[in-house]
């Protein structure tokens, strides 16, 4: 490995350490996500790896954003805030999968990364929705049927 393998291994491992400590994250979400991070990083390069880290900054950032208000409100992130594998692959799987399909295209790999940032982009847009939609909206709609709903739920046709 060279210095640069090390740094970047090094920074993927105490990434997911401060974020278990933190608790936001479970030890399987953090071990799965290790994976995920080290699938992008060896499929799609240091840009998927670093939108995969911005993208948890971000929607982590997000969920705790008026979390009192949340938890009032009953909308708060399951398992005490924390992410766990169902959101890691939830989230990114789809990514880490194109990574893996483009190992062998690493000639054309931007396919691929666009791809990937485009899973993120949906995962973001998702997640901010979610969000602060539950803080700030004040018509909430069911994209399974496009009718009317209380608050922001699970977009399954039973809603």
């Amino acid at each position: 490995m060279n210095t640069a393998e090390i740094i970047i291994s090094s920074a993927i491992l105490l990434i997911a350490f401060i974020a278990v400590m933190v608790e936001k994250i479970d030890v399987k979400g953090a071990i799965s996500g290790i994976a995920l991070a080290v699938i992008l990083w060896l499929g799609l390069g240091e840009v998927a790896l670093l939108t995969l880290f911005v993208f948890f900054v971000a929607g982590t950032l997000a969920s705790a954003w008026q979390r009192k208000r949340k938890e009032e409100m009953h909308l708060d992130q399951e398992n005490d805030g924390k992410r766990g594998i169902k959101n890691v692959m939830g989230n990114g799987g789809f990514a880490g999968l194109l990574a893996l399909i483009a190992f062998p295209f690493a000639g054309n790999y931007e396919v691929f990364l666009t791809m990937a940032l485009s899973v993120f982009a949906t995962a973001c847009s998702d997640t901010f929705s979610s969000e602060f939609g539950n803080i700030y909206g004040r018509k909430y709609v069911n994209i399974a049927h496009f009718g009317a709903c209380l608050l922001y739920t699970s977009p399954s046709p039973r809603d």
